[in-house]
C-alpha cells in the first residue's frame, strides 16, 4: 500500500468518530432532563446515572474541542483574521490543550464506568449502555487496531530526501560556519 492509503485511513477514522458522536448526542439528549448543558437526567438507576454522567461530560468536551479546533483552523485558513484574533488564538490553543487532557481523563473514567457496569443493572438504559460501550471501549479497540495496522502495513516514511532540492558541494558543507 502506498502513502496515499494514510489519508483514506484517516477519513475512515473521522467517519467512525462522527457516527459515534451523533449516536452519543442522540442518547444523551434522550435521557437528559431539561437543558442538555446542565447534566440533569431522568430518574434512573445509579449505574445508568453514572453512565449518563460520563457520556454527558464526554459529549460536552467533544463539542468544546470541536469548536476550538474549528476556530483555530479558521484563523489558519483565513490569514486576515490573524491580525484581529491573534490573542484569542493563543487562548483557544491553550483551551484546546486543556480540554484534550480533560477528554482523556473522562475517556478513562468512561472505560472504567462501562467496564464495571453490570449489564443486568442497565436494563432500563440498555441503549445508553451500548452507546457508551462503543464510545469508550469500542473506540479504544478501534484506535489500537488502526494504529497497529498503520504501523505495520502502511508505507514507512523514508529517511532523508529522495532527490535533493538544492545541489551543493561537499567541500562547502564541511566548512565550519562563522558566527557573526
Amino acid at each position: 500500500m502506498t502513502s496515499s492509503g494514510a489519508p483514506r485511513f484517516g477519513l475512515l477514522s473521522l467517519i467512525v468518530t462522527i457516527g459515534l458522536l451523533i449516536w452519543q448526542y442522540n442518547m444523551v439528549t434522550k435521557y437528559a432532563e431539561g437543558s442538555l448543558y446542565d447534566g440533569n437526567h431522568v430518574l434512573m438507576t445509579t449505574t445508568c446515572g453514572s453512565i449518563f454522567s460520563v457520556m454527558h461530560k464526554s459529549l460536552m468536551l467533544t463539542i468544546l474541542l470541536a469548536g476550538l479546533e474549528i476556530y483555530i483552523l479558521g484563523i489558519a485558513i483565513v490569514p486576515e483574521f490573524t491580525v484581529c484574533c491573534w490573542p484569542c488564538l493563543f487562548i483557544a490553543a491553550c483551551g484546546a490543550c486543556m480540554a484534550g487532557i480533560a477528554k482523556l481523563v473522562v475517556s478513562i473514567m468512561g472505560i472504567i464506568v462501562v467496564a464495571r457496569a453490570n449489564r443486568a443493572e442497565c436494563s432500563e438504559c440498555a441503549d445508553l449502555y451500548n452507546c457508551a460501550w462503543y464510545v469508550f471501549i469500542g473506540m479504544l479497540i478501534f484506535s489500537l487496531a488502526t494504529g497497529c495496522f498503520a504501523g505495520c502495513c502502511l508505507e514507512k516514511p523514508t529517511a532523508g530526501e529522495k532527490q535533493p532540492l538544492v545541489e551543493s558541494n561537499d567541500a562547502e558543507q564541511s566548512k565550519p560556519q562563522e558566527v557573526a
